[in-house]
């Protein structure tokens, strides 16, 4: 053991670690399961009065209710008054942190227990290093109940450029630093795209992340040249580039370079007609990320849901509820001074880019701060409507269209024969009121029932 790291080990171990909701496998849980007189939304409509048998982790069959012959020692789970829908998909988190305001980040192993918890059953991490390659294996070896993970490398970004100086900010020292040398930096374009190839030849990933964006406003930014060439690059290493950017101007750029997902709605300055025409003739959807910029605010003016009280750690709760400006030097000054006026750009942004046709993921950016795993989705979820999107579009975004977009032979995101039995069951009727989604009666992981242990 090295004298940093050893000294990385006596920090971490002297301060508290941030605790989180949790899942295990139901010690009772069966492998074939009939859920009976249940209202079903298979991914993309609604049926009443169906049922659905699951066995050996698969969707084997769907009917109204009464019309199966399944076997006698199925598991029987009466779904009047219920609805059973695909388990959720967050296009954007990250598992190196949970939130948190002080404190040491929770594993990601402990993040992925968290998303299940809240019913999300696939994630799009759109940045990891060896936290998440620590979960791949922890997941493969049968040691960690995880979401499916897809995965884009570490990302990349100019030197000292985002994500450096804030997770030299919001992380203690030695651990910001040791984030920090974890990250992908390029000055050029052919040492972005010496780090493309190194991301393709670790295997496994399937997206690359490029982050073309200074925050704070005024920090290291990413050149165009850089930009083109990673986006070039990574299409030629059968990778799929998507893109953070936060100004109009960025955003077009990426469009321009091949991007092939936004993971943002532009928030800093208003997309005009044309700019909002040319990111819609693309083709490119853009993941919504919008309830963090006033997150913690909107926590200090309520009191917390009960899913936030099962997830999140109080003194989490109470910190934010407290003082809910971020306390970083170099972000707060901007984030906060603009707080309103930034979040009403991106909602006017999303509606533009809706009534476009912009295909809109749903994706939280997990992991910042106030945006806690599991919870982070739900109050997107929430946000979306009351800015005019539908139930049932809001609904398919966040199971079949997200499994669409992520794997063209997706068997998950949709109730079907044959489909990967992640399954949410939850109380109410989420297509006339989205928040049923978070009255969680049970979480499945590819056909197993998980026990969910709430904190409160």
């Amino acid at each position: 053991m090295t004298r940093l790291t050893l000294l990385a080990v006596v920090v971490l171990t002297a301060c508290s670690q941030v605790q989180l909701g949790s899942v295990q496998l139901h010690p009772d849980g069966a492998t074939e399961i009939l859920f009976r007189d249940v209202r079903v939304f298979d991914g993309t409509a609604f049926e009443r009065h169906q049922d659905v048998f699951v066995s050996q982790g698969a969707v084997r069959a769907v009917g109204s209710t009464g019309s199966l012959e399944v076997p006698p020692t199925a598991e029987l789970v009466e779904g009047r008054g219920k609805t059973l829908l695909p388990g959720l998909i967050d296009c954007h988190v990250h598992l190196m942190s949970a939130g948190e305001k002080g404190g040491i980040p929770p594993s990601a192993a402990s993040i992925g227990g968290a998303l299940l918890f809240a019913g999300i059953t696939t994630v799009l991490v759109t940045a990891g290093g060896t936290e998440l390659t620590d979960l791949v294996e922890a997941q493969r070896n049968g040691e960690s109940l995880a979401p499916r993970l897809f995965t884009a490398g570490m990302g990349l970004s100019a030197p000292g450029g985002h994500p450096a100086p804030l997770l030299e900010t919001m992380l203690p020292w030695p651990l910001s630093w040791l984030m920090v040398r974890q990250l992908a930096v390029a000055s050029t374009g052919s040492e972005a795209r010496a780090i493309v190839r190194k991301t393709a030849e670790q295997g496994g990933h399937i997206f690359f992340k490029i982050i073309y964006d200074d925050l704070p406003p005024g920090s290291a930014h990413l050149s165009a040249e850089a930009l083109e060439a990673a986006i070039d690059e990574a299409k030629l290493r059968g990778l799929r580039p998507i893109v953070h950017a936060n100004t109009a101007s960025d955003t077009l750029a990426a469009v321009g370079a091949g991007a092939s997902l936004l993971v943002h709605v532009p928030q800093r300055e208003h997309l005009s007609e044309a700019q909002v025409a040319e990111i819609a003739a693309a083709g490119i959807p853009v993941v919504s990320t919008i309830s963090m910029l006033t997150t913690t605010h909107d926590l200090a003016s309520r009191e917390p849901t009960d899913l936030e009280r099962a997830i999140v750690d109080p003194e989490q709760l109470r910190q934010w509820r407290q003082s809910p400006d971020w306390d970083l030097p170099g972000f707060s000054e901007e984030i906060d001074r603009r707080r309103d006026e930034i979040a009403q750009i991106a909602h006017a942004n999303f509606r533009r880019l809706r009534e476009a046709g912009v295909q809109i993921l749903i994706g939280t950016d997990s992991g910042v701060h106030g945006v806690f795993p599991g919870v982070g989705l739900h109050n997107e979820m929430r946000l979306l409507r009351s800015l005019g999107m539908p139930e049932l579009d809001i609904l398919r975004a966040a199971t079949s269209e997200a499994a669409a977009f992520l794997d063209a032979e997706a068997d998950f995101g949709r109730i079907a024969p044959g489909a990967r039995a992640d399954l949410l069951l939850v109380e109410g009727d989420p297509l006339s009121d989205i928040g049923a989604l978070t009255e969680i009666e049970a979480v499945y992981l590819a056909g197993r029932q998980l026990e969910r242990i709430g904190l409160h």
